[in-house]
C-alpha cells in the first residue's frame, strides 16, 4: 500500500515538476537568466528556496535518526545551518550580493584576481556537493527501504527525474518547485506533529521536563557526539556554492539579508518536529529495522 501510494504521488510530481521546466525555459534568455533566474528573486521566493536547500528528506530523516540516539541534541545539525544563516544575514549575505558574480569561486578572480584560486576553489565546491549529493541519495534510499520501495532502478530513475527537471528550467525552475515542496511538506509535517500533540498532550518541550527527558538517551556523550555536526553545519553556508548561488539571485542586499534571518528562524522552528518523533520512537522502545529511518 504504502509503495503504491508512493509511486503514484512520484509519478504526479514528476509530470508537474517536468511541466514547470518546460514552461519556465521558454522565458530563458541569458546564461543569467538560467543560473541566477535573472537576479530576480524577491523576499518570500528567496526565502522559501533557502528553507528547501534544509528542509527535505535529509532533515527529516537525518534529525530524526540523530535524536533517537542522541535526544534532543539531535536538531544540532538544523541549529548549526540556522547559525550559518544568521551569520549570513549579519553582513555575509549583503557582501556576496554586492560582487555581482555567479559562483562562490568567481569571488576569487574579481576580489584577489586569481584565476588559479578560482579553479582551486571550483574544485573543492564541486567535490564538497559529491557529499552532500551522495547524503541525498542515502537518504533517499532510506525513505524507499521505509516505504516497502528497494528497487534500484526506481531510485534511479528518482535521481535522473531530479537531474532533467533541474537542467531544463535552470534556477527559476528549482526556485518554483522548493516553493511549491516546502509549502507542502510544512503544512503536511506539521498537521501530523499538531495531531499527535492534540492526541498525547504533555511536557514534552517545557524546560522542566529537558534533563530528565535527555538523561534517558546518551548522557553528555551526545554533545560531544553531535558537537562536530553543529560546527561544520554553521560553517557550510559560509562556502556553498547551492546556497551562494541563491543570495546572488536576489533582487538586492536588503532582500539577500532578511531571508537569511527568516529562513533561519522557520529552520529553528520545523526542527524540532523531527527531533520529537525521533525522541518519542526511542521512548516508545519502537526497533527501527536496518537500512531505515
Amino acid at each position: 500500500m504504502n509503495s503504491m501510494f508512493f509511486l503514484s504521488a512520484f509519478s504526479i510530481l514528476g509530470i508537474l515538476y517536468l511541466i514547470l521546466g518546460l514552461i519556465t525555459s521558454k522565458k530563458i534568455k541569458t546564461v543569467e537568466d538560467y543560473f541566477l533566474a535573472g537576479r530576480g528573486l524577491g523576499l518570500g521566493a528567496l526565502t522559501f528556496t533557502l528553507v528547501a536547500t534544509q528542509i527535505g528528506g535529509g532533515m527529516l530523516l537525518g534529525t530524526a535518526d540523530a535524536s533517537y540516539s542522541s535526544g534532543y541534541f539531535g536538531v544540532f545539525y538544523t541549529l548549526g545551518m540556522s547559525i550559518g544563516f544568521i551569520i549570513l544575514g549579519f553582513g555575509v549575505a549583503a557582501k556576496l550580493r554586492k560582487f555581482n558574480v555567479a559562483t562562490t569561486a568567481e569571488l576569487f578572480e574579481v576580489k584577489y584576481g586569481s584565476k588559479f584560486l578560482r579553479k582551486v576553489a571550483s574544485l573543492l565546491s564541486a567535490l564538497s556537493m559529491v557529499g552532500l549529493l551522495t547524503g541525498q541519495i542515502v537518504a533517499s534510499r532510506a525513505l524507499f527501504n521505509a516505504l516497502g520501495v528497494g528497487s534500484e532502478m526506481i531510485l534511479l530513475l528518482f535521481w535522473l527525474f531530479v537531474v532533467v527537471y533541474t537542467v531544463v528550467g535552470g534556477l527559476k525552475a528549482v526556485v518554483l518547485t522548493d516553493i511549491f515542496q516546502v509549502i507542502f511538506l510544512i503544512t503536511i509535517v506539521t498537521g501530523i506533529f499538531i495531531f499527535c500533540l492534540l492526541k498525547e498532550p504533555g511536557s514534552f518541550f517545557k524546560i522542566s521536563s529537558l534533563v530528565g527527558t535527555q538523561n534517558t538517551f546518551s548522557g553528555k556523550g551526545a554533545f560531544l557526539i553531535q558537537l562536530p555536526v553543529l560546527l561544520s553545519s554553521a560553517l557550510y553556508p559560509l562556502f556553498g556554492q547551492d546556497l551562494a548561488q541563491r543570495f546572488f539571485a536576489a533582487k538586492n542586499k536588503k532582500i539577500a539579508v532578511k531571508a537569511a534571518l527568516l529562513a533561519s528562524a522557520i529552520l529553528i522552528a520545523f526542527s524540532f518536529i523531527p527531533v520529537y518523533f525521533g525522541m518519542k520512537a526511542k521512548l516508545l522502545a519502537l526497533t527501527i529495522p536496518a537500512k531505515t529511518s
